[in-house]
């Protein structure tokens, strides 16, 4: 009599559904989300007339793009096959965060390089450190919207009020950093060069909601 062939590990049917879906759904989102980044900071650099040559703007808008997937990814599919841990979510956004910022650094300067983008100026502050910032605030992050998301009935309004607090306490911490490093640098400046710092936490807020409550919609829950 032939022995029963072993199982292969796989999602369910539905849950692998509810994965693919969502991905899609993050996909489409942190895309739209790292071009309105980008968008908000060339408004700035156009009150101040300090536009960039467009090639390096595709640069920008690759690594900004590349950096929303990996966090809102990282952050959101937590939550695909069900509600998961704050801890687990927590831990998700502080491993996330620093891949991410290391993977769209990796982008950005191949992208640059491809389109022949000259070297910028050298960076204020260390990459190392800035990937251990990210680490924190997106842990805290993961931490805070796996809470959100587990409630039984979710808002659109928390999600993004979260997202803003996070934003505005860690990004005053980078533009006091920078501002420390580069003394020289106007309001503006600073502004501009930390303004997805300030907006990108409430955006990624947004995009783990939105495909958090298709994902209920999908199971037919309100």
């Amino acid at each position: 009599m032939a022995s029963p062939s072993p199982a292969v590990a796989t999602l369910p049917g539905p849950a692998a559904d509810r994965f693919w879906s969502r991905t899609l759904q993050v996909t489409a989102w942190s895309v739209a989300l790292g071009i309105g980044l980008e968008a908000a900071q060339l408004v700035l650099f156009l009150l101040q007339d300090k536009m960039p040559a467009g090639a390096r703007v595709v640069a920008d808008t690759c690594g900004k793009v590349t950096w929303s997937f990996c966090v809102c990814l990282g952050i959101s599919c937590g939550l695909a096959a069900g509600r998961a841990r704050p801890q687990a979510m927590a831990l998700l956004g502080l491993l996330s965060a620093p891949a991410g910022f290391a993977v769209a650094r990796s982008v950005h300067k191949s992208v640059g390089s491809a389109l022949q983008v000259a070297p910028g100026a050298a960076e204020a502050l260390s990459p190392f450190l800035l990937a251990g910032i990210k680490a924190v605030e997106y842990g805290i992050f993961g931490l805070i919207v796996a809470r959100l998301s587990g409630r039984p009935v979710i808002s659109l309004r928390s999600h993004v009020l979260a997202g803003f607090a996070i934003g505005l306490i860690f990004g005053t911490l980078v533009l006091l950093l920078l501002k420390r490093a580069q003394p020289a640098l106007g309001a503006l400046d600073l502004v501009g060069k930390t303004i997805p710092e300030f907006l990108f936490p409430a955006g990624c807020a947004a995009v783990v909601y939105v495909t958090e409550r298709a994902g209920r919609l999908a199971r037919g829950v309100l």
